[in-house]
């Protein structure tokens, strides 16, 4: 049986314990620890005492109906094993396994130096272990079955295995503990609904936290295997691991409250949370500390609370088993960099990132319509109506995240858009909110002041046609009077007399300060209604001859470039001349025909004076915003 000596007389070790608890009460489990423990076989980590050592797949959940009284040791035993001088000088340094046994009440560490690393597998611990400011070179309870365990200040030099098929079914407390090694709780089980499961706040362990289960494989195919499984709150706060903490494959399980705590906890490696890790409650990392990646992938997740925490390496947040019903706080934390999927963003209302800051966006979408789509989802579709305080941040770290990748263009727009919905929050007037609309249209809130030039030229060509069909009208005169006087009484200015140019005209109005000499010499007809503009006057206006001549020019041009016939059998013009003719910037072939409606309506000097009223305002007003955005004045960031 392992490194058991053969029966025969007693060691000194086996003495000492029929000193201590009596030769007749030694059980023989007890006699067999007495003869493995002072010399460990050479192929050995440790002397080897259990009743089926050959069998690793000895179940201690039997334990307390299936198995005898040849599987027990009384925790006392062990306990003087480690206390009493003479008997832990007869221990092997290597030190002492127990396996399969059930251990009789309560084990009691604690304060007590250890100089042996104690190896309890596949044992079942009846009562509870209390090892609180105990000193360890090493503990093992893989496979173990357990009730609560308290080991505060617990200092372990190496690793600390509570794995394969461990099961705690009480708190496992390890408040303030130091391990030197590893925590591997892979595969373990602890079971606590109605409190913590495991507890081990303010621990310091210079190797990984493992509270993870085994992922199988099946080609390329990865599936779940055995899991990690917690059933009460994991508490990690202000944990400090010197490697990672992987919880790939665990569940973690706390409807009605905290899955997994780990506030401000420090891990210089990694946090994967990942491959089918599920978390039936919270997940808090606010204020962690961890010098490499964040990685949930392929989770289930309630909530993960990431607040004020910093990530050097990158968040990962891809692959979610259910996004609909997570949700994620990031609210002023910071990460190197990013990587997400649109499937795996939270639902609108459920997503938290004012103050969330990012290097870089290393994997997902980075156009800036569908990052607009991800920053929407942190307010629910009627959050101006509920007066949910709006916050620019998340847009203006977008903005300069796309800017900084070469995405100008996007970066404007997510700026253009962060100031419609804070104005939109903000501006509850009409008259506020006509003026908003206004300045977002004319130069974007000051993000795009070059569509204030387009605009300009917009009302310029609209005014050319203005101004030419009413010059052609008669409601555009001489500001002279003898030249007026020529112009009613001819149709046209005297030959001396600087000729009308309409382009040049509507351009002179748009831009301000700008003096090109049209607006001091022609004007809206002072009448209210030009007597050109009379159906009698008609003939007379067409048939200035400076007029007829360009007509005739025109008309000449148009039979050239194939626009219009020299002659039509049914006497009528083609479709571009009756455009122009119907809407007064081409007078009418026939000199007694009259003119159209559209000429009458829009060509009257009322109109034209009203016109150009506006006109000028518009180009002022234009060209004083488009100064405001080019200068940056008015912008937000």
């Amino acid at each position: 049986m392992g490194g058991q000596q053969p029966r025969g007389a007693p060691g000194k070790l086996e003495q000492l314990a029929e000193q201590k608890f009596g030769k007749d009460n030694l059980k023989p489990r007890e006699r067999d620890l007495m003869r493995a423990a002072p010399k460990s076989p050479q192929e050995s980590n440790c002397a080897e005492c259990g009743p089926t050592l050959a069998d690793k797949n000895n179940d201690p959940s039997k334990a307390d109906k299936e198995w005898g009284p040849e599987h027990e040791i009384r925790a006392a035993v062990i306990r003087w094993l480690c206390v009493d001088e003479k008997a832990k000088h007869e221990v092997d340094p290597k030190g002492l396994q127990v396996y399969g046994a059930k251990i009789n009440g309560s084990l009691d560490l604690s304060f007590v130096i250890v100089p042996f690393p104690l190896v309890l597998q596949h044992c079942r611990l009846r009562e509870e272990a209390v090892l609180h400011d105990a000193k360890l070179p090493s503990l093992d309870l893989q496979g173990s079955w357990v009730q609560a365990i308290t080991a505060d200040r617990l200092d372990v030099k190496g690793n600390v295995f509570l794995r394969s098929r461990f099961r705690a079914e009480g708190e496992v407390r390890l408040l303030g503990a130091k391990i030197g090694g590893d925590l591997d709780c892979e595969n373990g089980t602890f079971v606590n609904p109605s409190g913590n499961a495991l507890s081990a706040d303010g621990i310091t362990v210079h190797g990984n936290v493992m509270l993870r289960g085994k992922i199988m494989s099946h080609g390329d195919v990865m599936s779940p295997g055995e899991e990690f499984r917690a059933e009460g709150e994991v508490r990690l706060l202000g944990a400090q691991i010197e490697g990672d903490l992987d919880c790939e494959n665990g569940t973690f399980v706390n409807p009605s409250g905290n899955a997994l705590s780990a506030d401000g906890i420090n891990v210089h490696g990694n946090v994967f949370l990942v491959n089918w890790f599920r978390a039936q409650g919270e997940v808090r990392l606010p204020g962690a500390q961890i010098g490499g990646d964040l990685e949930c992938t392929d989770s289930t997740f309630s909530k993960l609370n990431a607040q004020s925490s910093t990530v050097k390496g990158t968040f990962w947040w891809q692959g979610l088993k259910d996004p609909y019903g997570a949700a994620l706080d990031l609210k002023n934390a910071s990460v190197g960099s990013m990587g997400d999927d649109k499937k795996s963003w939270p639902t609108k209302g459920r997503l938290f990132l004012d103050g969330f800051v990012y290097g870089r966006i290393s994997n997902g979408p980075t156009d800036a319509e569908t990052r607009l789509d991800w920053l929407a989802r942190q307010y629910p579709d009627d959050w101006p109506a509920r007066k949910y305080r709006f916050a620019p941040q998340p847009y203006l770290q977008l903005a300069k995240v796309l800017k900084e990748s070469g995405g100008e263009d996007g970066a404007v727009t997510v700026l253009k858009e962060m100031e419609c919905l804070r104005r939109k929050q903000e501006d509850h007037n009409p008259f506020t909110q006509a003026w908003s609309a206004l300045f977002r249209v004319t130069v974007g809130y000051g993000y795009n002041p070059r569509w204030a030039i387009y605009e300009i030229l917009g009302v310029s060509a609209i005014g050319w046609i203005i101004y030419r069909r009413s010059y052609l009208a008669g409601s555009i005169a001489p500001t002279e009077k003898d030249a007026y006087e020529s112009f009613q009484r001819d149709g046209e200015p005297p030959p001396h007399y600087t000729p009308f140019a309409p382009l040049v005209y509507s351009v002179e109005n748009s831009l301000p300060l700008v003096k090109l000499g049209q607006e001091d010499t022609w004007h809206p007809e002072p009448a209210s209604e030009s007597p050109l503009l009379q159906w009698s006057s008609w003939p007379t206006r067409c048939a200035a001859p400076r007029t007829w001549t360009r007509f005739q020019g025109l008309q000449r041009r148009l039979i050239l470039w194939g626009l219009q016939r020299d002659s039509d059998p049914k006497g009528r013009l083609p479709w571009l001349q009756r455009i122009l003719v119907y809407c007064g910037l081409q007078p009418h072939p026939d000199r007694e025909a009259p003119p159209s409606r559209p000429s009458r309506w829009f060509t009257s000097p009322r109109f034209v004076r009203w016109f150009l009223w506006i006109h000028i305002l518009l180009g002022w007003l234009l060209a004083t915003l488009f100064l405001a955005g080019l200068t940056g004045i008015v912008r937000k960031d």
